[in-house]
């Protein structure tokens, strides 16, 4: 029998109840627990993206990395070179130099990385990696700035992005830096626009301006996201007009200032003509067939974004066919790009986040796209990297209107996948599927001959895939690693096969003749050699690279001033080839040998002289060659100077063991 409470005791227990009661629960609030969920996604998103491109770390350097860093005397300057990049073209410093584009950036990095840790490709593919991991985390965080109530659209829309296999091209190859710096400092450019909305301080805008100013030094087709932020401003934020006008001025005199710098590195000279073999649309009958075929090149490009595969690196002439207006590959295209372009229109006034993300594909894709204007290439995976965050943003706001997510309920990452498991099933299948391919597609790019020799399969109606191929199976390194000489022999057999089947698909490849004659002078042929050197040379005749080697035959063949002739038209045609300097020089050594062999000394020694000047303006521009320095060194101790002939030859020896 329970014992009855005095008036006393339940007042003390009413109290204790109360107290109970009035206490606050222990819970995180919404805004702490929602920022928290952010950075786990933001997290979760940049450890893929690094996840994905690990097996890159270890790779070589391949296709331009060769222009711009390993065979580029200036990159390989360091420090010592940057003014010169700043105030040169692109590809300046490599004997086949053009100056038709300006991308600073880029190059100053791969410079300092040089300096840093010369000719090792890993601290640059690191850089890759990391930059492209931090992208997917800012990716995330500006969308969720933009559209704050819309956090898992933003997540799947960063994941999708981040996974994508189409940018294995952009992350595994260092010379796509380029890319992957204009995108993350656009989004950078984003971020300061936003926040200079939000606080209405100068100083957010002045770091915008700055920030697309660098993305400008990094590729010229940032200019494309000064029509891009308006958008994201009017879609995404009730910015007033003065604050758009505003930063329109501000990104506009920074576009302006650009391309006044541009034009004054670059010159206000003609524009290099595009070559067919970069630019299959060079070979269109007429400015239609041109055209039609550039929109059924996107279709191709909308076709990998939905299903990347298979993942080529070169689709040039004539692996895509011309179309005209009548051909089902135009016209399914067309009304592809077509509908989506109306359907974006149609709810541009509701401002529908699929309609922004529409106009931003079509925004950004505009230069690169070959209708506005003919490119240096009509095809390349890269070229997809801007654009397919519009295209991901667009699949992600029809997921989520598809599957009735309740955005404006984002509550805790637990909570979302145990209320989405659908589209959750959905969205981790295809990134894994994504991933699956990105890291398989990455292995391809582990050096230039896997790449060739995969590439050459998946395009197979490609000249320059065939050319790439022949040409890597027949550089001095790798032939060098083939002691056989049956197997080298049977090498430069496949390598001819190549450049036979190139001139198949393009007879008037420069390129592939010249390779043949490459390939005849390793094998001693000079006849076959010079014959097609000189045919490379009748459809390029102001190639400098050509011109040296033909020279070379000469040379070979003991015709020393006709030889000295093709070296000199060739540094005519380009004064910064070191190759040149150094045949020139030993044409001069040899002649001073045959002086010597004559008994005539004084004569023997001013080709001496001469030789070891052009020996060293070899080096002044490619420091690490050591047979310039070899060669210098014998020269000095054939005037009798010991002390630098020692000093040169030490030097090769510590440039190249195999001097010892």
């Amino acid at each position: 029998m329970s014992k009855k409470l005095t008036r006393k005791e339940k007042n003390a227990l009413q109290q204790q109840v109360s107290s109970v009661k009035a206490e606050p629960k222990k819970t995180v609030p919404q805004g702490d627990q929602l920022k928290k969920t952010r950075f786990s996604i933001g997290l979760i998103i940049a450890i893929l993206g690094f996840l994905l491109y690990a097996n890159t770390l270890g790779h070589e350097y391949v296709l331009d990395d060769y222009s711009l860093i390993k065979e580029n005397f200036q990159t390989k300057k360091g420090t010592a070179a940057l003014k010169d990049i700043f105030t040169g073209g692109y590809r300046s410093g490599y004997f086949a130099a053009g100056e038709d584009v300006y991308r600073p950036l880029s190059k100053a990095m791969f410079a300092i990385e040089w300096e840093l840790s010369p000719d090792k490709p890993a601290l640059s593919h690191w850089i890759n990696v990391i930059l492209y991991a931090f992208t997917g985390f800012l990716l995330f965080y500006v969308l969720v700035l933009y559209l704050p109530q819309h956090t898992w659209l933003c997540a799947i829309a960063s994941l999708l992005f981040i996974a994508h296999p189409i940018h294995t091209e952009v992350v595994a190859n260092i010379k796509s830096r380029d890319e992957i710096l204009c995108f993350l400092l656009f989004l950078l450019t984003a971020l300061f626009t936003f926040r200079y909305i939000q606080k209405n301080s100068f100083i957010w805008l002045l770091f915008a301006g700055l920030s697309f100013f660098l993305g400008l030094l990094s590729k010229e087709s940032a200019v494309t996201f000064i029509a891009v932020i308006p958008l994201m401003l009017h879609f995404f934020t009730h910015a007033d007009n003065k604050k758009q006008i505003a930063t329109l001025v501000v990104l506009g005199s920074v576009t302006a200032l650009f391309f006044v710098i541009r034009m004054n590195v670059l010159g206000t000279g003609p524009v290099t003509a595009q070559a067919l073999s970069d630019n299959l649309l060079v070979g269109a009958p007429d400015k239609l067939s041109q055209i039609t075929t550039a929109i059924y090149i996107m279709g191709i490009y909308l076709k990998l974004l939905f299903i990347p595969h298979p993942l080529v690196s070169d689709y040039s002439f004539n692996q895509i066919p011309i179309v005209g207006i009548t051909d089902w590959k135009f016209l399914l295209s067309f009304v592809i790009y077509a509908g989506a372009g109306v359907f974006a229109l149609i709810r541009f006034r509701q401002k529908k986040i699929w309609s922004f993300g529409i106009l931003y594909f079509f925004i950004t894709a505009s230069l690169i796209s070959n209708v506005v204007i003919l490119i240096g290439t009509s095809f390349g995976e890269r070229l997809m990297y801007a654009p397919s965050a519009g295209f991901c943003i667009t699949i992600s706001a029809l997921l989520i209107h598809l599957f009735k997510v309740e955005e404006n309920k984002p509550g805790s990452l637990n909570s979302f996948l145990k209320q989405n498991s659908k589209l959750v099933v959905l969205i981790a299948a295809v990134v894994l599927l994504f991933s699956v391919k990105t890291y398989s597609r990455n292995k391809a790019w582990e050096s230039n001959y896997v790449l060739h020799s995969t590439d050459v399969v998946l395009s197979p109606n490609s000249a320059r895939a065939h050319y790439y191929y022949g040409n890597i199976i027949t550089q001095d390194e790798y032939l060098a690693k083939i002691k056989d000489p049956v197997e080298k022999k049977n090498t430069l057999d496949i390598a001819l096969k190549e450049m036979r089947r190139t001139i198949e698909i393009y007879p008037t490849y420069a390129d592939a003749f010249h390779k043949i004659g490459k390939i005849y002078l390793v094998q001693q042929q000079y006849d076959s050699a010079a014959f097609y050197y000189k045919k490379a040379l009748s459809f390029n005749p102001g190639n400098s690279m050509y011109l040296n080697n033909y020279g070379t035959v000469l040379y070979n063949t003991g015709h020393l001033e006709e030889a000295k002739k093709q070296f000199e038209l060739s540094l005519q045609t380009n004064p910064n080839q070191p190759d040149a300097y150094s045949n020139i020089a030993s044409v001069y050594g040899t002649a001073g040998q045959q002086l010597a062999a004559q008994n005539k000394p004084e004569e023997a020694r001013k080709s001496f002289e001469t030789a070891i000047v052009y020996f060293k303006k070899c080096i002044e521009f490619d420091p690490g060659n050591a047979s310039a320095f070899y060669m210098m060194g014998l020269t000095y101790r054939n005037i009798g100077d010991e002390t630098n002939a020692q000093y040169y030859i030490n030097v090769a020896k510590k440039l190249n063991p195999s001097y010892n």
